[in-house]
């Protein structure tokens, strides 16, 4: 497992300080194919947030701090994905920044779909948003708490991106209907950008991970043991 700290969405890591936090996770990640990798901020509490990890015998698993995110999302999408449970690790597409848990499998699968994206918090929720639906484990950890939202335009253009294009028409009168607001702008930006896709070989990432064994093994002798204490030292005078 390998670390990058980041402060300000950029690098701090060695050799890739001073990089954008995405273009250094996408460096490490071509660098380090067979790696789990722990992206995280600065002074947060990494231990805590490794304990509550599963064993990881996959690479189809995906993790982050606990952040609620946009509110707004659930105008679009009515599912228990949105409602999070922040005191148990808790099965959701939805990330936080503070702290990350991925796969380098998964991040260089999205190479083609999500390497020019700039903003953190998007690429980490387009990612968890896209991966879940084709069968990556997504969850959060609440060791750290967030609220970190999307803009307003960055949100139309993630549910036009992400959903239906209907969608946006709905969020559009939800925001008129309920809050008495018009952000006629964004939602007008949001149609310059098409629908995101992103192709996974899952079958690969679901593969259980094996274990390497340095050098050949050989056996002269297999005893079986458990409940055979006489035959055991008949053996062992006979091998003497």
């Amino acid at each position: 497992m390998i670390s990058l700290v980041h402060h300000n969405d950029l690098a701090i890591s060695q050799p890739y300080e001073g990089l954008s936090i995405i273009d250094a996770i996408y460096k490490c990640a071509l660098k380090n194919p067979d790696e789990y990798l722990i992206i995280h901020k600065q002074d947060v509490d990494v231990k805590a947030f490794k304990e509550m990890l599963p064993e990881l015998s996959h690479k189809a698993y995906f993790f982050s701090n606990y952040n609620h995110t946009n509110e707004d999302l659930g105008y679009v999408e009515d599912s228990p994905f949105i409602n999070v449970n922040k005191k148990v690790k808790y099965p959701t597409w939805m990330k936080g920044t503070s702290i990350v848990c991925i796969h380098s499998k998964l991040v260089n699968s999205t190479v083609n779909s999500h390497s020019s994206f700039k903003n953190y918090l998007y690429w980490l929720n387009s990612i968890g948003k896209m991966s879940q639906t084709l069968g990556v484990l997504n969850y959060q950890i609440p060791t750290v708490l967030q609220n970190q939202h999307l803009n307003t335009a960055q949100l139309y253009k993630f549910v036009k991106q992400h959903y239906k294009t209907r969608w946006v028409f709905i969020l559009l009168f939800c925001h008129l209907w309920y809050e008495k607001r018009f952000p006629f702008l964004a939602f007008i930006k949001s149609f310059y950008h098409s629908a995101n896709y992103l192709k996974l070989d899952v079958d690969s990432l679901q593969k259980p991970n094996t274990k390497k064994v340095n050098g050949s093994l050989s056996y002269d002798v297999v005893i079986p043991t458990m409940g055979r204490t006489n035959y055991l030292k008949d053996v062992i005078h006979l091998l003497n």
